[in-house]
């Protein structure tokens, strides 16, 4: 088991605490930080949180949500948070069009 558990956080980009939370929810262990897929969807699901009020609380509805057995916490997760970026780009896009509309007078 690692010892010291903020160096592993810090190269994913994590605080402790929100890298214990997602480690506790995802029921994680070490191994994770050798498998480079699950440590990218890590560092990608930290990035995501890094821009939520409370990460924790999202950790915990979304991972609550998961109700497939055979869909890990970890893909249920990094799932939704590729979904919300997706969202958030095709709002932004949607606006940018919606702007170049009215220079034709919609």
């Amino acid at each position: 088991m690692i010892e010291n558990f903020s160096d592993p956080f810090e190269e994913m980009g994590a605080d402790i605490e929100t890298g214990v939370k997602l480690f506790q929810s995802l029921k994680l262990g070490p191994a994770e930080f050798k498998d480079a897929q699950k440590f990218g969807r890590l560092k990608s699901i930290v990035e995501f949180l890094k821009e939520h009020p409370d990460p924790t609380f999202l950790i915990d509805t979304v991972t609550r949500s998961n109700q497939n057995p055979e869909r890990s916490n970890l893909d249920h997760l990094w799932t939704y948070t590729e979904l919300k970026k997706k969202e958030v780009e095709a709002k932004a896009t949607i606006e940018k069009l919606k702007k170049e509309l009215s220079y034709y007078g919609e």
